[in-house]
């Protein structure tokens, strides 16, 4: 009894820790994508809206992903505005930007130990655990990740903008982040809509990946169950099975 709760047990942080992983890859896929940003910000005009060319767009998105990402990004892009070449981002701009590229940098360490974790566990999943056993995980990290989705998904319709501002204070110990609209470039080229999109594309993103998870567990259940029956009909392959089971 105690080892089949252990076991249970086994499968469950192993499902939870992919539903963590998934989560978080998909989220930096989209977070250091500069065509996704380019095309969120064309979608919403925000060249015309902070006076700069399709060039100099380009140029300033790259450098911002590209400062986030490893900070290789110059933070002292110029653009030009009115006739005049000026900095595009201003110092407290540049703050935070420092502040969101070492918080990058943090959760790439904690997502590196969570992959770590979850080969851990699913190795111990393959070692302990027979036939279609070895598999529900996966169901296990599909439901986990339904009910995040529809936590998120309650916030996203009901407040998002509480959740917004909820999600920075967790995650920032200042107040850069509270930049004004009036004056601030960055918030200028990243209104509320916009990452509204950005979650919408990146839970919609995992909520396709669950699919292919329920398909993926299908197919190996499946293959489980065809090598059990044919075991069953075969007393040659039965002994092997028996053997293997020991």
């Amino acid at each position: 009894m105690i080892k089949r709760i252990l076991l249970y047990l086994l499968s469950t942080v192993t499902g939870i820790l992919l539903t963590i992983v998934t989560f978080m890859i998909l989220f930096e896929g989209f977070a250091l994508n500069e065509s996704f940003f380019i095309t969120g910000f064309q979608t919403y005009n925000v060249q015309d809206i902070v006076h700069i060319s399709d060039e100099d767009l380009v140029r300033v998105t790259h450098a911002l992903v590209a400062y986030i990402d490893d900070a290789s990004g110059d933070l002292h892009v110029k653009v030009t505005i009115d006739g005049s070449e000026v900095e595009y981002f201003n110092a407290k701009e540049q703050a935070h930007l420092t502040d969101i590229m070492n918080l990058i940098r943090h959760a790439r360490k904690l997502l590196t130990q969570l992959k770590t974790a979850f080969f851990a566990t699913l190795i111990l999943n393959i070692i302990f655990l027979k036939g279609k056993a070895r598999y529900r995980f996966l169901p296990i990290s599909v439901a986990a990740a339904l009910l995040s989705l529809a936590s998120l998904g309650v916030m996203y319709f009901m407040d998002f903008n509480w959740a917004f501002v909820k999600f920075h204070e967790m995650l920032f110990y200042n107040d850069l982040w509270l930049l004004n609209p009036s004056k601030d470039r960055l918030l200028q080229m990243m209104p509320l809509e916009f990452f509204m999109r950005f979650t919408m594309f990146w839970l919609a993103s995992v909520a396709a990946v669950q699919l292919i998870y329920l398909f993926a567990y299908r197919m190996l259940k499946r293959t489980e169950e065809s090598v059990a029956q044919y075991a069953e009909t075969n007393p040659a392959a039965k002994k092997r099975q028996k053997n293997s089971k020991k």
